[in-house]
């Protein structure tokens, strides 16, 4: 034989034609279904959906099931993609948990390498021939159909390719599962932990730490660690493949990649005798044993928070028993014996493991609890009930600043160098012992000068801290956030109504123009004499409530501005125009006659 014969030889084995018709001819029903599935969801949808007469839900609802948007026909493409290609990888690789048809298969005249590639491409196969016949459908109905006027025809390859990926890294994956599981269903099981083991034990981690790391602040459910992987970002509200960054399209090719090359080399090392194990890798069984300890540590552990309002005895008593749970419940899946309990060894150790990271955590090792930043070394610091604010800044998120017009500059963010000290002055006093269980939560995160930022969250009793309070409520840089009225300049106002929130209102009174500029530039006055106390005192007997509406008419409900005696200036200028009375007694025509609780309310219209 020469060295030509013996290359053709090298090439040809690759792959075994006769292995990928067999497979095309046995899983055939499975793919004619996913085809049929995605004809009925995407062109025969489209069909439909030209027969309605609400344009604007007709192009909502096709747009969304091209780019797999959080609509009906999207969801349902987003599950197909998390089943179906698991399933063929189950399919096609189930002779390897059964003992005598993985010996049979093994005893053909075919390497691993050809078996693994001749399963893996009759797999891509599969699940590569629906999407392109659905895509040529697509095209077709969009010439035909007149359907230039709801999408742009790119969104067809795109939504092919975007599919044809996610496909392709979900059976990569569910491939590399199968290698490392010893039975069909440890591999439909251990396939999705490789999907939802990183979001659960971080999600676990953050809610157990919230409870027993004062001042420690939860994730956003928007803003986490675990928000690239593919079956989170597949189900994401504010991600959809038309937007699916170019990063990420590179980061998923190479992790398809990944999977497919590191499932083959784990194929060819496996031993025949694993079929039927949970676990066919001994080295991998003590991962799996203490991943699902972890877990069920920390899931009895959530739960006893959440029922005991973070109570530390409790937490620990959940510990434990979730631990002892998890641990011997997968000691007795892997070795398939209720006689496990000579495995105590293990147990233990992973119980010493866990009580020096809780007392780490107990002594505040790392010094979390303890750090406040030096005011010389922060840029900003926000002080504020929502960590949004404080993200969307972060990001520069302009989809959410442009609905929220004036969110950006209202929020509370303070960058003087008298505010950064009050706020760091108020942080040192709140990490003092016993720590303070009471109040509501506030959010303190300062944006340091090096670029890095702390992000701490504590309940906060206004009366216990108020003297480190009051410095930063009566600052006018917490004054412009807390009433946004007082930055107006007249030429913003179109115009501005006094009435009272008791009557209708159709029997509010419009402001002259001179009028409105006066009562502004007299509010504006008022509240920069403001005390903290009075901020803080419950809106009862007369009060005022200013109401904004800004362009594109998003209104914003401001804060109430007390109307007690001693606001002298403000409470004469409303009688002296005659507004006084008007808006404490109702028209004839009103259903009231008096009301005892004179509360005012100014709508005031922006340009």
């Amino acid at each position: 034989m020469n060295w030509e014969e013996k290359g053709m030889i090298s090439k040809t084995s690759l792959f075994n034609k006769s292995l990928i018709l067999s497979d095309l001819k046995r899983f055939w029903w499975l793919s004619a279904l996913y085809a049929v599935l995605l004809f009925f969801v995407l062109p025969f949808n489209h069909l439909l959906q030209s027969t309605t007469t609400e344009l604007a839900m007709r192009r909502t609802s096709i747009i969304g099931s091209l780019k797999l948007e959080t609509t009906a026909e999207g969801n349902i493409q987003m599950l197909l993609i998390c089943a179906v290609p698991v399933l063929l990888a189950v399919l096609l690789f189930r002779y390897m948990h059964v003992g005598k048809a993985t010996a049979v298969i093994h005893s053909l005249p075919c390497s691993r390498r050809t078996l693994y590639v001749s399963h893996s491409v009759s797999g891509l196969l599969l699940l590569t021939l629906p999407v392109l016949l659905t895509g040529l459908l697509l095209i077709a109905t969009y010439v035909l159909g007149n359907f230039k006027a709801h999408y742009s025809f790119a969104l067809i390859p795109h939504w092919v390719g975007f599919t044809l990926l996610f496909n392709y890294l979900f059976l990569s994956i569910a491939l590399f599962a199968g290698m490392l599981a010893g039975s069909s269903i440890a591999h439909l099981i251990l396939t999705y932990l490789l999907h939802l083991l990183p979001i659960g034990i971080y999600s676990l981690l953050d809610y157990n730490l919230y409870h027993l790391l004062y001042g420690y602040s939860q994730s956003p459910s928007y803003d986490t660690p675990t928000d690239a992987l593919p079956i989170i970002l597949l189900f994401k509200r504010n991600v959809s493949s038309w937007n699916l960054p170019i990063g990420y399209w590179i980061g998923y090719l190479l992790l398809t990649l990944f999977f497919f090359i590191a499932a083959g080399q784990i194929y060819r090392i496996r031993k025949l005798e694993a079929a039927g194990d949970i676990i066919a890798f001994p080295v991998i069984r003590p991962i799996f044993k203490y991943g699902i300890t972890l877990c069920s540590m920390l899931l009895c552990g959530a739960y006893s928070a959440m029922f005991s309002e973070g109570a530390v005895p409790m937490i620990l008593t959940g510990y434990v028993l979730g631990s002892l749970m998890g641990y011997w419940v997968t000691e007795m899946l892997m070795q398939r014996s209720i006689k496990v309990w000579h495995s105590y060894k293990g147990y233990m150790a992973f119980c010493a493991v866990i009580a020096v990271l809780l007392m780490g955590v107990a002594t505040d090792t790392a010094g979390f609890v303890k750090h406040v930043p030096k005011p010389e070394e922060v840029q900003e610091v926000y002080y504020g009930f929502h960590i949004q604010d404080w993200f969307v800044k972060r990001l520069k998120d302009a989809e959410y600043i442009q609905y929220n017009r004036r969110q950006e500059e209202y929020s509370y963010f303070f960058k003087s160098a008298d505010a950064i000290k009050s706020v760091t002055d108020l942080h040192t006093q709140l990490i003092r012992k016993p720590y303070n269980k009471k109040g509501l939560r506030h959010y303190v995160i300062y944006t340091l000068k090096n670029g890095k930022h702390v992000v701490r969250q504590y309940p906060i009793d206004d009366q216990q801290y108020a003297a480190f309070l009051k410095p930063i409520y009566e600052s006018m840089e917490f004054k412009r956030v807390r009433y946004p009225f007082i930055a107006y300049k007249t030429e913003e106002i179109e115009w501005m109504e006094i009435g009272n929130t008791h009557f209708p209102r159709d029997l509010a009174l419009r402001l002259t123009p001179s009028d409105s500029y006066e009562l502004l530039e007299l509010l504006q006055k008022e509240v920069s004499q403001l005390t903290y106390e009075e901020m803080l005192r419950t809106p009862s007997g007369n009060h005022m409530q200013i109401q904004v509406e800004g362009i594109d008419n998003h209104s914003y409900s401001i804060y109430n501005l007390p109307l007690q005696d001693h606001r002298e200036a403000l409470n004469q200028w409303l009688k002296n125009k005659g507004y006084y009375e008007k808006v404490a007694h109702a028209p004839q025509k009103a259903s009231y006659t008096r009301t005892d609780q004179f509360d005012t309310y100014v709508q005031v219209k922006l340009k």
